[in-house]
């Protein structure tokens, strides 16, 4: 065996075993307690918008939903309150549009950050309204695992 052909066998990419970096066997996504900690720092971002109460409750929505498309590249589809109080969810969606804030043009992003949780992300929102006001909080969580299918009996 020549020394070219040694030099282009260790070259070759081996997704077999994990203890050799290959660009192949790289793992994507977060583990459990990346994604927590994670999701901990946004959702106290959420906390501090949705921190004091609203003549208008889409005011909050709108400013949760520009600063994730600011910051993550996410967005989700325009939200419904009815009633004076109740929750909803909806998944987070990558943005393919430009942003918009305050006189600067951010353009979309590559989504990198949903691909961080291989099941996606929802957005949760509950709300109240007392008098004229509305509280609204929002959590963004992990889509949890679809259940495992069950065992087939053979009968």
């Amino acid at each position: 065996m020549s020394l070219d052909q040694t030099f282009a066998s260790f070259l070759k990419e081996d997704n077999t075993n994990p203890t050799i970096p290959s660009s192949g066997n790289v793992i994507t996504g977060l583990n459990s307690t990346e994604q927590a900690h994670a999701l901990e720092k946004i959702n106290s971002t959420l906390t501090v918008i949705t921190d004091s109460p609203a003549f208008n409750p889409y005011y909050l929505v709108e400013r949760i939903k520009t600063r994730l498309k600011v910051m993550l590249g996410v967005s989700f589809d325009d939200t419904y309150f009815l009633g004076d109080v109740g929750s909803f969810e909806k998944p987070l969606l990558p943005h393919n549009d430009l942003v918009s804030v305050e006189g600067g043009i951010i353009p979309p992003n590559d989504n990198a950050w949903l691909k961080l949780f291989p099941h996606g992300l929802v957005i949760k929102f509950q709300f109240l309204k007392s008098g004229p006001l509305y509280n609204v909080s929002a959590v963004i969580a992990p889509v949890p695992d679809p259940p495992a299918p069950g065992a087939i009996s053979e009968d």
